[in-house]
């Protein structure tokens, strides 16, 4: 465990977190790790309804809660997660987002704190996991094209956050820019004297969090899917798209580690 230590990092370099500064640098994709892929059961779904027997409606039916499961088990496994046996440090991104009291499976309560889809088409996806607990009923040709479009939208809906996901983000409030040759990439790196590089690894499936002092390294901090702190990242790193969502998101992860920078006065200046 790291023991909060972003927060003596965060005062060390005497970020101003009234004045925030953030740049994305870089992302990748997600690619799905199952043999059968989501998309793969949704298509049998299709050809299943397309049988227009009760056995095609039925396997319908179960092959769209398979692209669900699938989908939730494949995402969850490409960020470290054992979707078997979910590490009990994901545990407080659930608790801080107020998901932990909602009537859901903890796979999805899980998945809906870590930002990868809406709580709306989270609660359609459990009303419709509901109705399929009527195993010995004949399921309505109305009902089986909705389990269809459900199951289609929530993969489509993981697909959006994660065919691109930012994987790097530099955090600072020093106005001061540099350049500095990467001998390593063969380029320009733009830097700042005091800042946070914040790095996704997903072959190692851990974070590093870089801090730079008067344009000196010092030691990196790494979270895992152990660390509580992995997972506030992870939804920060998702909430990239929207300012808004990555202020608040922000937010969250700064409370979560006890800052003791009042929530009001936190605020992005610049946001690249």
């Amino acid at each position: 465990m790291n023991d909060h230590k972003l927060v003596e990092i965060l005062k060390e370099l005497k970020i101003d977190l009234t004045k925030i500064i953030i740049e994305r640098q870089g992302g990748g994709s997600i690619e799905n790790s199952t043999e059968i892929s989501p998309r793969e059961f949704i298509r049998f779904s299709k050809q299943d309804f397309n049988e227009g027997n009760i056995k095609g409606l039925v396997n319908s039916i179960t092959n769209s809660k398979r692209a669900i499961d699938c989908q939730i088990d494949s995402t969850l496994s490409a960020f470290g997660i054992d979707f078997d046996n979910i590490q009990k440090s994901t545990e407080a991104v659930v608790k801080y987002y107020g998901i932990d009291i909602l009537d859901l499976p903890y796979k999805l309560k899980l998945m809906q704190a870590l930002g990868f889809v809406s709580s709306g088409l989270i609660t359609t996806v459990r009303n419709l996991r509901h109705k399929l607990e009527h195993y010995y009923k004949i399921p309505k040709k109305e009902e089986v094209k909705q389990a269809i479009e459900i199951a289609e939208l929530f993969c489509l809906s993981i697909e959006s956050k994660t065919k691109i996901i930012e994987e790097q983000i530099l955090v600072t409030s020093d106005g001061y820019r540099y350049k500095q040759k990467n001998k390593k990439y063969d380029l320009e790196e733009i830097l700042f004297s005091n800042q946070l590089n914040i790095r996704l690894s997903q072959f190692k499936k851990e974070i590093s969090v870089i801090p730079t002092k008067d344009k000196s390294k010092l030691k990196p901090i790494l979270y895992k899917p152990v660390d509580p702190e992995y997972h506030f990242i992870i939804r920060l790193l998702l909430s990239c798209d929207d300012q808004i969502d990555f202020e608040d998101c922000l937010k969250v992860l700064l409370t979560f580690i006890n800052h003791p920078i009042p929530i009001k006065n936190i605020k992005i200046w610049e946001y690249y």
